[in-house]
């Protein structure tokens, strides 16, 4: 019999460097999504956009302030099919607008079995408004965004029933995806002489909505007056006047939580927003978190929107996220464990039996492969400062750039999303005491730094301008490198070359947090605070955990007596527990954090196909 379709729609995906409309971990996840729905054979469609413009290139000046760079992408050079009618003619699809049509042509991308089609406006049918909608990746103003997302979800439902491709059930990667749900729902209610609110009766059950963050940020909100002068003439369609629909994306009472932080999502809709949280809230029955500890911090938040009191009656599941597996990583890793008998197939085996063959793998094979990942990323480093020239790093304090990192030194990455609440400045908290680390003679350590701030978050471009003050201001260039511009190549060398992954968010803001995993299946250590996915995994043998604190003082100071009496002599003077550590942590990712574990507990709990 042939399996329900099911329809995943997110605003980004990170399926390969050169098409590059992600910006994150929600890109990151989604094409993590789409590789191992297809490993497992899940009949599952994706859409997204596809933004001519992609994401930014990121350039730092020498004062540290990041600018925004584009290059024009081609569609067909990157590998994209564009999606033909019954006459072979290119296929133009249009929605309604305001008092205008928007028309949009559609791209397709393989991803093994799976179809990912992208969704574009640059074409002649529309004006030079319209045409832009889809140009960049989280660029433009407000009313840009909203156009962008009506796209994504009533365009995307509207392309694959022309393509007779009906979903019967419907999966958003976060609320920007929220409309889809909308357009779904209406047009069962018209097929079936239903009422709208009988649609999400009959249909709620067969969609899903996955919430990612309780950032305040990451919960997207328009003005409610910017969204009646878009869905004015399409509530006439359903048996909603506007004012019943501006309700679907209205909080009842306020929403509230025990996290007293300004950063969540805490009493942030105010009377005149509408939020597309609340809109995915209430098109559907599932929900999920994307870890246990965010799963209890978003029952908590969003317990008004239940009406309950008892955040353990909010019916938000979790599933904590996963990597692939095969993409993250590195190849000499995979031969390794091919070797000794463990297959990647390994949310199948029985825990037991493989954790046995972790531990049994060789620790001199394990430390060739390390130092050979660790060169490969200092190489790259060095390549790319002799060849790209970076404007922030100071070429008079280098006689050559080999003098920047060492091969032989403890390596920690530091690489992520600039956000405030990811505390990229809290290891600079005692400049001295980090200094006394970084040129310790017999056993030092130095830092790798990446990562892009959102072009419009003031807080987290701030943030970065601030990291890199630090370092040029106390000279520390050879020791804490930053390199420009991350994407999944660079990611890829750090995540496999760095000995250690430092993680210190404001708890429990870190929903899940992919980037540790990537690390731990590549044989490095996280050293982390207990939030998002670390909070289950660590076990007190598989890498090292950073006390939380009242405030950024007493974290850095955690995280420093960590390094100064635990980790830094370990690494140095115990070879043998240190390889243990780094078994224990590969066996964590492996078993439980890849996205084919992830895939199949969204299929046996939401899907069921």
């Amino acid at each position: 019999m042939k399996k329900p379709l099911i329809a995943y729609f997110s605003p980004e995906f990170a399926i390969n460097n050169d098409l590059p409309i992600y910006a994150g971990g929600l890109g990151v996840l989604a094409g993590d999504h789409l590789r191992s729905s297809d490993e497992l054979g899940l009949n599952l469609v994706a859409i997204g956009l596809f933004y001519r413009y992609g994401y930014f290139i990121q350039k730092i000046s020498k004062n540290g302030v990041q600018r925004a760079e584009y290059n024009k992408l081609n569609p067909l050079a990157l590998g994209l099919k564009q999606v033909l009618n019954e006459n072979g003619q290119p296929l133009i699809l249009s929605i309604p607008l305001q008092n205008d049509l928007l028309y949009f042509q559609a791209f397709n991308l393989k991803i093994g079995s799976i179809d990912l089609f992208l969704l574009d406006t640059f074409i002649d049918e529309n004006n030079e408004i319209f045409k832009n909608i889809t140009d960049k990746l989280y660029g433009g103003d407000r009313e840009h965004r909203l156009q962008q997302e009506i796209l994504l979800g009533i365009g995307g439902i509207k392309l694959l029933e022309n393509l007779n491709l009906i979903p019967e059930f419907i999966h958003i990667n976060e609320g920007h995806a929220a409309f889809a749900l909308l357009e779904w729902h209406k047009n069962f209610a018209l097929k079936n002489i239903k009422s709208f609110t009988q649609s999400i009766e009959l249909n709620k059950d067969k969609a899903l909505f996955t919430t990612h963050t309780p950032v305040k940020h990451g919960n997207e909100v328009f003005a409610k007056d910017l969204i009646a002068s878009y869905f004015e003439n399409y509530v006439k369609n359903i048996d909603l006047d506007l004012n019943n629909f501006l309700e679907f994306g209205s909080a009842s009472a306020n929403i509230e939580s025990e996290t007293n932080h300004t950063l969540i999502a805490k009493n942030s809709l105010e009377i005149d927003e509408f939020s597309m949280t609340l809109l995915a809230f209430k098109l559907c029955s599932n929900y999920n978190a994307v870890s246990k500890l965010h799963g209890e911090t978003s029952r908590d938040l969003w317990k008004a929107v239940f009406n309950t009191e008892n955040s353990n009656e909010v019916p938000i599941k979790s599933i904590t996220n996963g990597v692939d597996i095969n993409y993250w990583t590195a190849d000499t890793i995979k031969q390794l464990l091919n070797d000794f008998g463990i297959i990647s197939q390994l949310h199948n085996i029985n825990f037991d039996l493989i954790h046995s063959k972790f531990l049994s793998l060789d620790d001199k094979a394990i430390q060739i492969i390390r130092n050979d990942l660790k060169k490969k990323l200092i190489g790259l480093i060095r390549k790319v400062y002799r060849n790209n020239k970076p404007e922030f790093i100071k070429r008079d304090k280098f006689k050559s750039f080999d003098e920047i990192l060492n091969e032989d030194t403890l390596t920690i990455g530091f690489s992520r999303r600039f956000a405030q609440y990811k505390r990229a400045d809290l290891l600079f908290n005692d400049v001295a005491r980090l200094k006394s680390l970084l040129y310790n003679l017999k056993s030092p350590v130095q830092f790798v730094f990446s990562g892009k701030s959102h072009p419009l978050d003031v807080e987290g471009k701030d943030m970065l301008k601030k990291v890199i003050k630090l370092i040029n201001d106390n000279h520390l260039e050879k020791k804490i490198v930053f390199l420009e511009n991350y994407d999944l190549e660079i990611a890829k060398y750090i995540v496999q070359g760095c000995d250690v992954w430092l993680n210190n968010p404001i708890k429990p803001l870190e929903a899940s947090g992919t980037s540790g995993m990537k690390s731990a299946l590549n044989g490095g250590i996280n050293l982390s605070i207990e939030d998002g996915w670390w909070a289950e995994a660590y076990n007190g043998k598989n890498g090292f955990l950073i006390e939380n604190g009242n405030s950024d003082e007493e974290v850095s100071n955690n995280l420093y007596n960590i390094l100064e009496n635990q980790l830094i002599p370990l690494y140095y003077n115990d070879s043998k527990k240190w390889n243990n550590i780094i078994k224990e942590s590969m066996f964590t990712a492996f078993y439980n954090f890849g996205s084919c574990r992830m895939i199949e507990d969204y299929n046996n709990i939401f899907y069921k196909s």
